[in-house]
């Protein structure tokens, strides 16, 4: 077992870098095809509403209200329900000798319930940046 994945594991030493915290509904932007870096981190906590979302490698997954989903990386084809709400949570997180922190090539999908950390950790980060951010331009448009 490697110095970093031990149960003695030095966590100060994770490098993270956060890109995006956003709660609320999902942007036009959002729906359709994306295409994630193998060194990013995408994590969505379903607030309401449902995802779907479809690889080129055949792999689907679908997950509900009450459930994280973190995608694995490539392209892939995601859609959300109209009434759909998320905080989403994009990310880098890696040892100091540039391996990723988690394995990129596969999805994971955790009950909220389960895990009450995530949810409590990633609402407070949501508000600790909304509210101390630079004032940015809004570019989502929300449905009619």
């Amino acid at each position: 077992m490697d110095q970093y994945h031990s149960d003695n594991v030095e966590w100060e030493r994770l490098r993270i870098q956060i890109y995006h915290v956003y709660q609320g509904i999902i942007p036009p932007a959002g729906h359709g095809v994306s295409d994630q870096s193998p060194d990013i981190f995408v994590g969505w906590l379903l607030l309401q509403g449902h995802a779907k979302l479809r690889w080129a490698d055949g792999e689907r997954v679908e997950a509900c209200a009450g459930q994280w989903l973190f995608p694995k990386a490539g392209k892939r084809y995601q859609s959300f329900s109209r009434d759909a709400q998320l905080l989403s949570l994009r990310f880098r997180a890696s040892w100091p000798d540039g391996r990723c922190f988690l394995d990129n090539k596969k999805s994971v999908l955790l009950e909220d319930e389960e895990h009450p950390d995530l949810k409590r950790c990633g609402l407070g980060l949501e508000r600790v940046i909304r509210q101390n951010a630079l004032p940015r331009k809004r570019f989502f448009i929300e449905p009619l």
